[in-house]
């Protein structure tokens, strides 16, 4: 995930001598500073210093080395610890009794990914940070979809179960196309924060009941990485990821050669390594694979298109056609392709 805040903490040694024995004086710290074992602010800093591979929070990086003041129950200071890296911050979170607590060295020089800085001065400060930056891996997750993922309509007991097994296949630009029936239906897929609530926009091309159950501002619940919930008043679904090759999906995405036109050039020959392993054929130069409009004519292995090909309508099926050169079997498969808007 991206980095979006590079936190440079500064070493604060106020109160504090060279020599490790000598006592701790009193500090005059302000409670709004103060950060509680128990609290929701100290549960997100250790997402933050944990293990990077189960960090959930990875959008903000702590700059070492930083101190931490340590107080009692009774908010007097206790002691002090300078921290080096991730582990010595995860192991000093995890060590502190519930009745204690931390206070850090404000102000936090923080960095935006576009290099622009801020100051962080409190804790009040602090928390908005780590919560914009969750919203934003929240977002990525949403929009930046695996290529290799769809999201498939499940089963609701109870509930609306028309569109189960149909799909969603979103590119990590919003593009999205829902494929119901035999039918693909182009659109976009944004998801948003409004407050602390996480919504989905869904708008297909379509004036028919697709476009009656989908088209709407819908809230999300995000049950675990691979299910999510859908609610828009009485409206209903549970879609869940589905992982596996991208080319198992026989869908294949160009950009649109102008803006909104719906037309792009395709690439076909390069797609044959995608659709090979889908057929009974062990040694791949000994097979003919050709691409055609209609499935008439790849049954009969008439009007071959050539590649790089333009597509006429968007989406637009293309038939397949393989030959097994030496059993003269033939195999016949259909894929998507589908020209979408790109940013420049």
């Amino acid at each position: 995930m991206k980095k979006l805040f590079i936190l440079c903490v500064t070493l604060a040694t106020i109160g504090f001598s060279s020599c490790e024995n000598e006592p701790v004086e009193l500090l005059n710290i302000s409670t709004d500073n103060i950060i509680e074992v128990n609290s929701e602010l100290y549960s997100m800093l250790q997402g933050i210093a944990g293990d990077p591979s189960q960090n959930e929070i990875g959008c903000i990086d702590f700059i070492y080395a930083f101190t931490l003041y340590i107080f009692d129950e009774d908010l007097e200071v206790i002691g002090a610890e300078v921290i080096s890296n991730d582990m010595e911050f995860s192991d000093f979170l995890g060590s502190l009794p519930p009745e204690n607590s931390i206070s850090m060295s404000y102000p936090i020089t923080s960095t935006l990914a576009n290099g622009e800085e801020f100051i962080i001065t409190n804790n009040a400060e602090l928390k908005e940070a780590i919560d914009l930056c969750v919203k934003d891996e929240v977002l990525g997750y949403c929009n930046g979809l695996l290529e290799e993922c769809i999201w498939r309509v499940a089963h609701v007991d109870g509930g609306n179960n028309d569109f189960e097994g149909a799909y969603f296949d979103v590119s990590n630009i919003g593009a999205a196309g829902f494929y119901f029936e035999d039918t693909v239906y182009n659109g976009t897929w944004v998801t948003f924060f409004i407050e602390d609530e996480l919504h989905l926009n869904i708008n297909l091309d379509d004036d028919g009941t697709v476009a009656e159950n989908w088209n709407h501002d819908w809230m999300v619940n995000i049950v675990d990485e691979d299910h999510m919930e859908l609610t828009n008043g009485t409206r209903f679904f549970l879609i869940e990821k589905e992982c596996a090759p991208t080319c198992q999906l026989f869908a294949f995405e160009t950009c649109e050669l102008d803006a909104g036109s719906g037309i792009g050039v395709f690439p076909l020959d390069s797609y044959t390594e995608c659709i090979l392993p889908f057929v009974d054929i062990d040694d791949p130069g000994t097979v003919t694979v050709t691409f055609h409009v209609t499935q008439e004519d790849a049954i009969a292995g008439d009007n071959p298109i050539e590649s790089p090909y333009t597509n006429i309508a968007n989406p637009q099926f293309i038939f397949v056609r393989v030959v097994d050169n030496i059993s003269g079997e033939v195999y016949l498969l259909s894929i998507l392709i589908r020209a979408v808007p790109c940013e420049i």
